[in-house]
């Protein structure tokens, strides 16, 4: 009967956690930056999924710009890495909301010339006209 004895032969490695803050969890159409904060911690490579199809990245603290025309919700993914290939990973949600811009005109004059006959407020597409309140004065408050 032989025998054989290794000293060291298993190496156990603490598992990498994977964190990490965005700037901001909501924005809107007219601002889509969002610096991202990796707060991880034992690893020493990292992969960042978007959610936006932009592809990845293996900066330690990314900046990402999302398409301005696409409202909606994106899911960012960091995968921390090990030396010997151990992972974790860390998920959160991104939404994109749309920018209300509206023009409300502060004057108009319905007296037959053609010119600002109508009142006329223009807004985009996230307006919800049930909850829109308006009054007209005349020029002496009634």
């Amino acid at each position: 009967m032989n025998t054989i004895t290794y000293d060291d032969y298993i190496y156990l490695e603490d598992l990498p956690i994977a964190s990490f803050s965005p700037s901001s969890n909501t924005l809107t159409t007219m601002w889509t930056e969002v610096n991202f904060t990796n707060t991880s911690t034992g690893a020493i490579n990292y992969e960042w999924l978007i959610g936006d199809g932009s592809g990845a990245t293996t900066e330690e603290n990314p900046t990402h710009v999302f398409p301005d025309d696409e409202k909606g919700m994106h899911v960012v993914q960091l995968v921390a890495y090990l030396p010997l290939g151990c992972t974790d990973t860390a998920w959160a949600s991104i939404g994109v909301v749309e920018e209300l811009i509206f023009y409300v005109p502060n004057t108009f004059t319905p007296d037959g010339d053609a010119y600002n006959e109508y009142f006329s407020p223009v807004f985009t597409s996230g307006y919800d006209p049930f909850d829109f309140d308006v009054f007209l004065f005349n020029r002496w408050e009634n």
